[in-house]
Parts: C-alpha cells; sequence; structure tokens
C-alpha cells in the first residue's frame, strides 16, 4: 500500500554558519519519537553549547505538548550523560535504553 505522508518538525543548532546537530520529533505508531544528531566535529565541545541544546530539547518537547502522545527516545551510549540529560528534561525509564516523556510529566 502507500505510506501516509510524515509530519516532523525539526530544529537545527548552529554556532555562526557551523551546524552542531539536529533535532526532529514525528508521530509513529501511537508515539512521539525524538531523535537527535550531534556534528561529529561539534562532539568534543558539547560542553560549551550545553543551553543551546537544551532549549533545542525544551522545544522538540514543547512541540509533543501540542499533540499529547507520549515521546520516546533511546539513550546513546556513545554520550555517558546522555541519560542524564533524558532524565533532567523529565524522561523517565521504561526500558533498559528506552525512555518516555508524557505532558503529565
Amino acid at each position: 500500500g502507500k505510506s501516509l505522508p510524515v509530519t516532523i518538525f525539526g530544529i537545527a543548532g548552529v554556532d555562526g554558519d557551523r551546524v552542531l546537530g539536529m533535532g526532529a520529533i514525528y508521530a509513529e505508531d501511537g508515539n512521539m519519537v525524538i531523535t537527535c544528531r550531534i556534528a561529529e566535529d561539534a562532539r568534543a565541545d558539547l560542553r560549551r553549547h550545553a543551553r543551546a541544546i537544551l532549549r533545542a530539547a525544551r522545544a522538540l518537547l514543547a512541540q509533543a505538548t501540542k499533540t499529547r502522545l507520549p515521546v520516546r527516545c533511546v539513550a546513546d551510549r556513545r554520550y555517558p550523560r546522555a541519560v542524564e540529560l533524558l532524565e533532567h528534561l523529565g524522561f523517565r525509564r521504561i526500558d533498559k535504553d528506552l525512555f518516555e516523556w508524557t505532558t503529565s510529566t
């Protein structure tokens, strides 16, 4: 069959002309899925951009609030503080590396 179009809300983190990373949120199977990719050359400098990362994450969650669907994501083990960030944003662990955020959080 024909796939239905998917609406994705995305945000990019930039420092001047340099793209640091991007995040996106989209609906899939009754959940909102949030994803993030950090540019390879920006990974060593994440602490310097912590506020921008938090602002971008909160902007994505603000969009999710409008849908009233739970948001799910997988903590990336390449980043030792990924779990700490997710918990700071209000996500709760529902499986080994799977986290969920709800509007009631």
